[in-house]
C-alpha cells in the first residue's frame, strides 16, 4: 500500500471514532461512529462520555467504551456537548437547533436558533447549564 493512501486511511479511521487511552498511554478502546468527530467529548458524573458526529447524532458511550445511547439530530453536529449539574446534555447541530437531552438520550427540548448552531454551549455561571 502506497505511504499516502495509508496515511489517508489512518485520517479517515481517526476522524470516523473517538478513542480513549489508559494512563500509560495504551488504547484502553475506540467506537466508531457514522462520520467525522469534530467536537470535544464531554464527560457527566457517572463517565458517560458524551460526543457528536458529522453523522447527525450525539453518542453516550459508557466507560468500558460500548454505547449507552445515540440521540438523532437533524443534521451534523460539531458542538460539543455540555453538561449541565442535573445531568443535563446541551449540544447544537446544523439544523439550527440547541437541543437538551435528558441523561437517558431521550429529548428534553430543542429550540430554534434561526441558524447553525457550530459552537459548544457554555456551562458555568449564569448560563443554561446551570453549574454554579
Amino acid at each position: 500500500m502506497k505511504p499516502r493512501l495509508l496515511t489517508i486511511l489512518i485520517i479517515v479511521s481517526i476522524l470516523c471514532s473517538t478513542a480513549a487511552f489508559a494512563q500509560d498511554g495504551t488504547q484502553k478502546w475506540t467506537f466508531p461512529t457514522g462520520g467525522g468527530v469534530f467536537s470535544s467529548p464531554a464527560t457527566g458524573s457517572a463517565g458517560t462520555i458524551y460526543v457528536g458526529s458529522y453523522d447527525g447524532s450525539v453518542y453516550a458511550i459508557n466507560p468500558n467504551g460500548t454505547q449507552n445511547w445515540a440521540f438523532p439530530t437533524g443534521s451534523i453536529v460539531l458542538s460539543s456537548p455540555a453538561v449541565g449539574s442535573d445531568g443535563t446534555i446541551y449540544v447544537g447541530s446544523n439544523d439550527y437547533k440547541l437541543y437538551a437531552v435528558n441523561p437517558d438520550g431521550t429529548q428534553k427540548w430543542a429550540f430554534l436558533t434561526g441558524n447553525l448552531v457550530q459552537r459548544s454551549p457554555r456551562c458555568g455561571r449564569y448560563d443554561l447549564c446551570g453549574i454554579k
